[in-house]
């Protein structure tokens, strides 16, 4: 084998040998989870167009123009 082709083996070899152990860590997590947790916050009320309308004694008004994906 030409010395290139024996550097990409020996390139290859270690760089997927650095991924199958970071995949292992992901696939495996310590016991006792994850800190950084991803943060849940309250969940608010919404208002929509049509409430808020109602509510400042408003009007709202909605215009559909055909009906949605049939453009020519």
């Amino acid at each position: 084998m030409p010395p290139q082709a024996a550097d990409l083996t020996k390139i290859g070899r270690e760089g997927f040998g650095m991924l199958e152990q970071i995949l292992d860590k992901k696939k495996n997590p310590k016991p006792g989870g994850d800190h950084r947790a991803v943060q849940s916050f309250p969940k608010e009320e919404v208002m929509d167009s049509n409430q808020a309308a109602r509510l400042l004694q408003g009007v709202c008004i909605t215009e559909y123009r055909g009906t949605p994906g049939c453009r020519k």
